[in-house]
């Protein structure tokens, strides 16, 4: 008897949302798996972030050892952030390990693969792949296989054609896109099981957390967005994408033999998101981060004090109508979209053009930002990663102003004055998580970790901003998303 193992993902997928289905039998083989194998719940890592979840998932390693804190991670020795990618983790794979122990494996659309590598089968990366690389399958021949048996390999992630809460406006096409790509995938990994006939198979489909992270409030009930009217209108469409990744889940039960291990496992879960915790701006309040004296940046915060913010500018995006037509450009714009499919060549090479610009556009207007802090004065600052603060240590950075012996300390003052924030609107104290690296990490990459991570998951906040200083308060609203991570994902095997 041959023992195989094959790992389908839902990315994002917690039970609150699947189970009501299963109860009323819409999801049936996912219930089957349920009640003839074993399931719970399993603890994402700190932070519940997919680059670094899947990162221990596949190396069975804390993120202090394998060194992916998140999608970016900070270049030694600057204030700079880059992409992270599969050569920047340490450590192992398990589909590597099983290559070099002559196993046959088949790794599709897993997080932070790319580039891929060598193996004993067949290894298609994800959507952190550049565009216009060709280095994200492997062997590099399977690309035109694959191209001429089923078209344009769908990479990257759909992108919403949507935004700031007018849903409403693309729901049914963005669901019905995700439906393709989770088609088309399911089609190349039939495809791949036939070709290399596996031992480890698994295959990565992003559409649950996309779904969950846009529409969370079309199923919440206590979402302050939720109505019967869109679930009504909207839930059965939402429901058409569970009911097919169900039936072609059910299609490999069918194929496969009894006795291999099947495998939907989630890298976190999902839940109501209400707002914006903006770490920067709070590091600021608290004389943390610390603003150039220049005139420029004097006129800056000037200005931001009194309203002139990045979130202001989006708004008024928004009511010039000019926001719905970003969104609707990055639905034409899909790299791998069918000919027939490209509508308004035209309008999507403005909006593509100008969308380019906009790093240089927001570098004019007058919002504070990462550019305007005073290095040599700031004892703390956020990067872009998931609620994590690093500390401004002598010799780490350039100008690092914290001497090495008070780095703890400082991380243990920060980490306390952040659970004695008062949610807005109430008296009382936030319902947070907070984590000095030295609780949480270990290993080669310690160095690399943040040095306090802020997670209000509990109280819906995301705690993230990449460009720093969004509103005039920490808190904010965000208008184009409902749903973010939580700590609890899913766990079926059978």
């Amino acid at each position: 008897m041959r023992n195989r193992v094959f790992v389908f993902t839902m990315d994002g997928a917690c039970f609150e949302r699947l189970l009501p289905w299963m109860d009323q039998g819409v999801l049936p083989n996912l219930e089957s798996m349920m009640k003839q194998g074993v399931s719970g719940e399993i603890e994402s890592t700190i932070p519940p972030v997919s680059a670094t979840a899947w990162s221990s998932f596949m190396t069975g390693k804390n993120p202090g050892k394998h060194g992916i804190f998140d999608f970016l991670q900070p270049v030694e020795g600057s204030y700079r952030f880059q992409p992270i990618h599969s050569f920047t983790r340490k450590g192992k794979t398990l589909w590597e390990i099983l290559s070099e122990n002559g196993k046959k494996v088949v790794v599709v659309n897993v997080p932070t693969t790319y580039p891929s590598k060598p193996v004993n089968g067949a290894w298609i990366s994800d959507f952190i792949s550049p565009e216009g690389k060709d280095d994200f399958m492997y062997p590099r021949s399977l690309l035109d296989e694959i191209h001429e048996k089923f078209g344009p390999y769908p990479l990257f992630l759909v992108p919403p054609n949507f935004l700031y809460g007018r849903f409403d406006l693309g729901l049914i096409e963005y669901i019905d896109r995700l439906k393709e790509v989770l088609a088309y995938r399911f089609r190349v990994a039939h495809y791949l099981l036939e070709k290399v006939d596996p031992d480890f198979l698994m295959l990565h489909l992003h559409g649950n957390d996309l779904i969950s992270h846009y529409f969370w409030h079309i199923f919440d009930r206590n979402h302050p967005q939720f109505s019967e009217e869109n679930m009504e209108k909207y839930g059965p469409k939402i429901l058409e994408y569970y009911q097919d990744y169900d039936r072609e889940l059910g299609i490999f039960l069918d194929v496969l033999p009894p006795e291999t291990g099947m495998i939907v496992v989630s890298d976190h879960g999902i839940g109501p998101m209400h707002g914006i915790f903006d770490l920067n701006n709070w590091l600021m309040k608290e004389g943390y981060t610390v603003l150039k004296k220049g005139p420029v940046t004097k006129v800056r915060h000037w200005l931001w004090r009194r309203g002139v913010t990045l979130e202001l500018f989006l708004n008024w995006l928004v009511k010039l109508g000019i926001a719905r037509l970003f969104g609707r450009s990055r639905s034409l714009r899909s790299k791998n979209a069918q000919p027939a499919r490209r509508k308004g060549v035209v309008l999507l090479k403005l909006l593509k053009a100008l969308k380019h610009g906009m790093p240089y556009l927001l570098k004019l207007l007058p919002f504070i930002s990462i550019r305007d802090v005073d290095w040599s004065r700031t004892q703390a600052f956020a990067g872009p990663g998931y609620g994590q603060v690093y500390i401004n240590l002598e010799g780490e950075f350039p100008s690092g102003c914290v001497p090495a012996d008070k780095g703890q300390s400082l991380s243990q003052e920060i980490a306390s004055k952040l659970l004695e924030i008062v949610v807005p609107g109430t008296v009382r104290r936030i319902n947070a998580d907070t984590y000095t690296k030295d609780e949480i990490y270990h290993g080669d990459r310690y160095r690399f970790a943040p040095d306090v991570t802020f997670l209000p998951i509990e109280e819906g906040y995301l705690p993230r901003c990449i460009l720093g200083f969004r509103s005039r308060e920490p808190f904010s609203d965000l208008k184009d998303a409902t749903g973010d991570h939580t700590m609890k994902g899913i766990l079926i095997a059978d």
